[in-house]
């Protein structure tokens, strides 16, 4: 994975280019592992960066391409020129966001197919926003592939021994060391079985 997006960098980086032109270089470098690029745009976007959101299509889990990485941009008519610490903030989006989607498609390919864990009824209308994101976030399958980007937000700032030591005492950790982990702690608390439950799950994978 990370040679891929390295090999994008080197096209990207300080070079002036459109949003399209940013989609169709990580288009050549994903394209056989199933991932689809597309573009949209959003007008709280900083000018001269990106960022990226992801989808698995797990109706078509055992397809050709059921990824979509979605690349964020201010404006697709804006001129872009990504920077070395946009860039940063960008490779990380890109592995962490294509990682957590994979995760998502092999769950499915070791069952064979999607099998929801939990059933969205037409009860879930009447929530909240804040409760439909906790019944997403409670999702076992989300808990194992948002446990990944946990990892990925704490080995980008520490190496895997200071990430775990960091880990054992999560109630202290920071928004700006991992905003997924604190979501988990504010929603649920962070002595809740959940949150326990994602540190296990993210000390697993900082040893595997």
């Amino acid at each position: 994975m990370l040679s891929r997006v390295e090999n994008a960098k080197y096209q990207i980086m300080d070079v002036p280019m459109s949003g399209e032109d940013i989609v169709e270089i990580l288009q050549v470098q994903f394209e056989d592992m199933g991932v689809i690029v597309s573009l949209t745009e959003r007008d709280d976007m900083p000018v001269n960066t990106a960022s990226c959101n992801g989808y698995f299509y797990h109706q078509d889990w055992d397809g050709e391409s059921n990824i979509e990485l979605e690349v964020v941009v201010r404006d697709t008519n804006d001129v872009i020129i990504i920077n070395n610490n946009a860039w940063k903030f960008l490779q990380h989006e890109i592995i962490q966001t294509l990682e957590h989607e994979i995760i998502h498609r092999e769950q499915c390919e070791s069952r064979d197919g999607f099998q929801p864990t939990i059933q969205f009824s037409s009860h879930m209308e009447n929530l909240t926003d804040a409760q439909k994101r906790i019944v997403y976030l409670s999702i076992p399958d989300e808990i194992d592939a948002y446990a990944n980007d946990v990892a990925l937000d704490l080995l980008q700032i520490y190496n895997r021994t200071q990430a775990a030591k960091r880990l054992l005492n999560w109630p202290t950790i920071l928004v700006s060391e991992s905003p997924i982990f604190c979501e988990y702690m504010d929603l649920f608390g962070p002595n809740s079985d959940i949150v326990k439950v994602i540190v296990k799950k993210t000390l697993k994978r900082m040893v595997s």
